[in-house]
């Protein structure tokens, strides 16, 4: 079993961060998707001390391991209001897109 962790909403233009658990080591693709088309993004593995290695850009990120840190970033500027979704080895997270305050 795969659980990935996303936030439920996030700030157009601003990072987030996903991470991912699974029962056992995994090798599977990162992918985020508005309506039927992938989008661009940055994908940063993080450790305790910061990135683990260089950004990686594309449409999608091959990841492996049992569990696993992310910053997503660069991922452009969706309309707010609409969804993203993040998809990971069958698992799916829907991200609303809203403005930043202020």
């Amino acid at each position: 079993m795969i659980e990935v962790v996303a936030p439920e909403q996030i700030v157009v233009g601003q990072p987030f961060e996903v991470t991912y658990t699974a029962d056992k080591r995994v090798a599977g693709r990162f992918r985020l998707t508005d309506g039927k088309d992938l989008v661009t993004f940055t994908l940063t593995e993080m450790g305790d001390g910061g990135p683990v290695k260089s950004p990686q850009t594309g449409t999608h990120h091959r990841v492996r391991g049992r569990e696993g840190r992310f910053l997503i970033s660069d991922w452009g500027a969706p309309e707010v209001g609409s969804e993203l979704v993040l998809r990971f080895e069958g698992v799916k997270r829907w991200l609303k897109v809203v403005a930043a305050e202020g």
